[in-house]
């Protein structure tokens, strides 16, 4: 039997998060009006997230030998998540700068230090296979030795039949569908945001095909106030999204991951995993920073409150 429902691979950050009006233009200044200090990083987001609704969590990835990286290390512990593959580096640990401005959007700027040092020779087989899936933030792949690190979960994850999740960041859409399926190989889902799907198949139908043929089972695609879609080679499902007052979307797309994993988890319709999916990301956009996060409970009657009775029932 699995040990772990996910293990996540990927960044661990402290988000410094500035509250402003707009955006100062460049070479000027500006000041917040609010100011909060944040545990984030996309996979300890999405770890969180799910840990939170009760799954069994693992992660894999690397922290520095500071302050910083003490204090996010307590933050995930409390949380339940195991934490025996952390790997602690001499480099300082990610710290992010973000913007958000008054519609709720978020600018980031920041620093990814110890998160991009993962070795391949810090992953432990053992602890890959152990899980039921392995989900990795797509900045993950992106630099040396992380990326060679991200490389080797996902071999060991298909060589035992292990779910593979990636959330495609911009940077790796820009690679274009060809060149990153070639990299990555076959997976199981696939998360892009609307302009990342832009990118990454440039409008072309046969690109999109070739790639649920042969490289993922699954994509989604979180198009913010338009909903969310699943696209597989046989249907695509489309659901809107939630009407709640925006504070912060920092993390949301996180929080959107999480949700579609758990509706997977917990065998749901491709629709109903789409609108758990949603309801996480409706939930975190409430609230600030990217750990602002639901209890099962909590989101259970966020669920029941806009009529989704059955669903609430099945988690």
């Amino acid at each position: 039997m699995k040990k772990f429902d996910v293990i996540c691979l990927g960044d661990i950050n402290l988000d410094i998060l500035y509250y402003v009006d707009t955006l100062p233009s460049l070479g000027s200044e500006s000041t917040a009006s609010k100011m909060v200090i944040s545990s984030g990083g996309a996979a300890a987001n999405v770890a969180t997230a799910l840990a939170r609704l009760g799954f069994k969590v693992g992660f894999v990835g690397t922290l520095g030998k500071d302050i910083v990286g003490k204090f996010l290390y307590d933050e995930l512990i409390k949380e339940n998540i195991d934490l025996s593959s952390i790997i602690w580096k001499d480099e300082f640990s990610g710290i992010m700068s973000i913007a958000v401005t008054g519609d709720g959007e978020r600018t980031i700027m920041g620093f990814r230090g110890a998160n991009k040092l993962l070795s391949p020779k810090d992953v432990k087989k053992d602890y890959v296979i152990s899980s039921k899936i392995v989900f990795i933030s797509g900045y993950a792949l992106l630099e040396e030795p992380q990326r060679s690190a991200a490389l080797e979960v996902i071999s060991l994850a298909r060589r035992s039949n292990v779910k593979i999740f990636i959330d495609i960041c911009e940077p790796l859409a820009n690679y274009g569908a060809s060149k990153l399926s070639k990299i990555i190989g076959k997976i199981s889902c696939t998360f892009l945001n609307l302009k990342e799907f832009k990118i990454l198949f440039r409008d072309s139908k046969s690109d999109i095909e070739t790639f649920l043929e042969k490289y993922s089972e699954i994509i989604v695609v979180k198009m913010g106030k338009k909903g969310a879609e699943a696209i597989t080679s046989r249907f695509k499902v489309k659901v809107p999204t939630f009407n709640v007052k925006v504070i912060d979307t920092t993390g949301a797309g996180d929080a959107f991951d999480a949700g579609f994993i758990a509706g997977f988890l917990k065998r749901l319709s491709f629709r109903e995993a789409l609108i758990l999916a949603s309801a996480l990301a409706a939930w975190k956009c409430q609230g600030h920073g990217a750990r602002y996060l639901p209890r099962l409970y909590e989101l259970k009657k966020f669920l029941r409150a806009y009529g989704y009775e059955s669903l609430a029932e099945t988690l």
